[in-house]
């Protein structure tokens, strides 16, 4: 429990600090991982903000931990905004954790979100996850619908692309040639 508090102010204060341009040098006090792993196992309250700010820090490594470790406060409406808005931007391995964590939390308010995810090709299978976890018909119909767009109009591969355009060049004559 102490080292739980000692913890979460040492994440509060580097986080305060880290807004500040002399932040610019590492320090020993300067926001870590491990640090955030000891708040995911923190009963306090106030680990909560502290974990929000840390979500929003410009390094990818402590979003993502700080992500992970709000999993626990997920149903919480502040969270599950924060998770929702990080579908639409950041570091791909932060919006895919985020999708996860929406989905084993089954927040309903995230099934536009997470549909809209589905067209982003680095989201697509965690979103199609989290609708599934969800349950909810709108999200199955969702899957569905882009599962059948996919198999009726299969992207073209690159080798194909180039095909084309090479033939286009040549008067769109195809691969014959009149002689």
């Amino acid at each position: 429990k102490k080292g739980e508090t000692i913890a979460l102010r040492k994440l509060t204060q580097a986080l305060r600090r880290s807004d500040t341009p002399e932040s610019a040098s590492p320090s020993p006090d300067t926001m870590t991982e491990e640090r955030i792993e000891t708040l995911r196992e923190s009963t306090d309250d106030r680990a909560l903000e502290t974990l929000l700010q840390a979500a929003e820090h410009e390094d990818e490594l402590v979003q993502l931990t700080a992500v992970e470790a709000l999993e626990r406060f997920a149903t919480d409406k502040r969270v599950t905004e924060r998770l929702i808005a990080f579908l639409d931007y950041g570091a791909v391995p932060v919006r895919q954790m985020a999708a996860e964590i929406l989905g084993r939390a089954k927040v309903l308010a995230a099934e536009d979100p997470l549909i809209k995810a589905l067209s982003n090709i680095f989201l697509r299978s965690y979103a199609e996850a989290a609708l599934r976890a969800l349950g909810s018909r709108k999200g199955y119909l969702a899957v569905m619908r882009r599962k059948k767009r996919e198999r009726l109009f299969p992207k073209k591969s690159r080798l194909m692309r180039e095909q084309q355009k090479r033939n286009r060049g040549r008067g769109g004559r195809g691969k014959r040639r009149r002689h």
